[in-house]
Order: C-alpha cells, then structure tokens, then sequence
C-alpha cells in the first residue's frame, strides 16, 4: 500500500462530484495543519507545485519555528501532528517551503498580525478584491483550502459565536463558481471546532458548504442548511 492510500484517523477522504461535474477529492479534518499532509499526497500526484486559494478568518501563514517544524524524516502525517505547531498557523508556510505550493492566494476577515510578507503570499480581505485580482485570473490550477470559521463573526466562544450560512451563498456566486471549479484539483476542510463556537455549528457549515458546491454527500444531508 503506497503512503498516502489512507486517510489519517480522524479524517474523512473521499472522491466527490462539484456541481459542474468535475470530479475531484476532498478532505476534511479537525485542525487545521492537517492539510499539509493532503498536499503532500496531491503533489506526488501531480508531480508539481499548485497554488493555493485558502479562505480562513485567519491568514494562517505564520512562519515555521525552528522546535515547530515539519520534518521530511518522519512519517508525514506523524511529524505534522507530533512536529507542527498546535497553532495551527504554520501549514502554508511548511507547504511554500517544501515546494508543494506555487502562489497563495488568502481571503481572510482577522487581524493582520500574522501576514507573512513573502512574495508568494497574497492577501485580500475581501471577495470582491480577489475575485478582481488579475494574479488568480491567470491561474490554471488551484488547491481550495477552507477553514469554516471563516463564516462566522469570529468570537469562538460557544456563546457569542454565530455561524453566517448565508454568507457562505454570498461567498460562493454563480460565477465565482464558473471561475473556480475547472481549476480546483483538490479540496481541504478544516472543522476547527474551537473557533466555530462547537462541533455542531462546524458540521452545520460543512453541510451547508456541501449544498453549495458539492454534488453529494459528505455527511448526510440536512434540510435546514
């Protein structure tokens, strides 16, 4: 069995149809810097560099740390859980690093405080400002990397944090759509409980994402999203 046949425990893989038809695979998982091990098995698929549309409430592109870091003599999915900050800010930059990434492209609502100035990153905090950019236009491929708290006001206590469902309609229009889904190679989901407010408002997002760009089930179906 080749090394990335598997999903890691605590993940789901699985081949899915986009509304347009095009079939492509994705995977979901809890934290965030799990993606990295998807990339790493989308770029032995590949065999080269894809850029990456990464839509989070934070940029995620913290530089790795020098006791943090992702580690080619390990087994990749135990060095990025045993290696890899817990942050969980540090996967895009581990993935530019070891040439898995070509640009990134980030649609971010948080503070700045962790924008990286590498030239390979770009920044919008705003779709209209990406979806304009004339970079991602050239684009002929793209990873899409989703962390759901992006659709929520960003308070991750159970209390105060809200799920924005319809945001995510707004997010992903009719022709943004058109734009992306014939570039999309791959597609990474982080739940990140702990900053959508609980399991519960992260699956109600997935279900919702799954409505909105999938053609099936990950899983199951609710009508209330």
């Amino acid at each position: 069995m080749e090394m990335y046949d598997r999903a890691f425990p605590g993940s789901i893989v699985t081949p899915m149809k986009l509304k347009n038809g095009e079939s492509i695979e994705l995977a979901c998982f809890i934290e965030h810097r799990f993606a990295l091990y998807y990339w790493l098995k989308w770029h032995e698929k590949y065999d080269r560099s894809i850029s990456l549309l990464s839509i989070d409430y934070h940029t995620d592109t913290m530089p790795e740390r020098s006791e943090h870091q992702f580690s080619k003599d390990k087994e990749p999915i135990l060095s990025i859980w045993q290696d890899m900050d817990e942050g969980n800010d540090t996967q895009i930059c581990a993935g530019l690093t070891n040439e898995l990434l070509g640009h990134v492209y980030i649609l971010h609502k948080g503070d700045d405080h962790t924008m990286n100035n590498c030239e390979t990153i770009s920044y919008y905090n705003h779709p209209d400002k990406l979806f304009s950019a004339d970079k991602i236009h050239g684009e002929e491929e793209l990873y899409l990397d989703i962390d759901l708290d992006y659709f929520t006001n960003g308070k991750s206590d159970e209390h105060s944090c809200k799920i924005l469902l319809r945001e995510m309609e707004q997010l992903f229009t009719t022709d943004r759509k058109e734009f992306l889904f014939p570039k999309i190679r791959g597609i990474t989901v982080a739940l990140e409980p702990i900053y959508c407010g609980g399991l519960f408002n992260s699956l109600l997002l997935l279900l919702k994402l799954q409505k909105t760009l999938l053609d099936g089930q990950i899983i199951g179906d609710w009508p209330y999203c």
